[in-house]
């Protein structure tokens, strides 16, 4: 996603463990209300990290 400051990738570099990851995306969802077209471009992002 262009502009995402958090890169999933380095939170598994620095030992967190899938679920805790998973679980920091949903909060910074609950927390962050994104325009719909970068909501869905997050997710899409997100669905493709988790597949590698």
């Amino acid at each position: 996603m262009k502009g995402c400051a958090i890169d999933g990738t380095a939170l598994y570099e620095q030992g967190l463990q899938e679920k805790d990851i998973r679980n920091f995306y949903r909060f910074i969802d609950w927390v962050m209300m994104l325009p719909k077209a970068l909501a869905a471009d997050f997710w899409q992002d997100f669905k493709q990290f988790e597949t590698k």
